[in-house]
């Protein structure tokens, strides 16, 4: 419980500090998302085209999105994504429950 509370907490702080309630206005000092974090200084080296990187990670994200979105969906409905298989694509079988107790696979008389 006290780990949800300081994760809860640390993410209202971290939104409160970069709250980008001006954007809704047209205000904003800088794009939004860019928090100005680049600590190796990527942007700042020679012929880096910093715009088709961030194009390259948007279309990483969304594909990832797209990957968990459709193991979520075969996992829910087996066979509706094609090429999909796997022990995690399959729905486990539920055994039935016998009227004799059993111990470690051994049927006790």
């Amino acid at each position: 419980q006290l780990g949800l509370v300081q994760i809860s907490v640390f993410a209202m702080v971290v939104e409160g500090r970069f709250y980008p309630g001006a954007a809704w206005y047209g205000e904003l000092g800088r794009e939004p998302g860019d928090l100005g974090f680049d600590p190796l200084k990527f942007a700042k080296r020679p012929n880096f085209d910093l715009k088709k990187k961030q194009l390259s990670e948007l279309k990483n994200g969304r594909l990832a999105m797209i990957g968990v979105a459709s193991m979520f969906a075969n996992h829910v409905i087996p066979g509706s994504v094609p090429f999909l298989t796997g022990s995690y694509a399959v729905r486990p079988d539920v055994e039935s429950a016998s009227p004799s107790s059993t111990f470690c696979g051994q049927t006790c008389s």
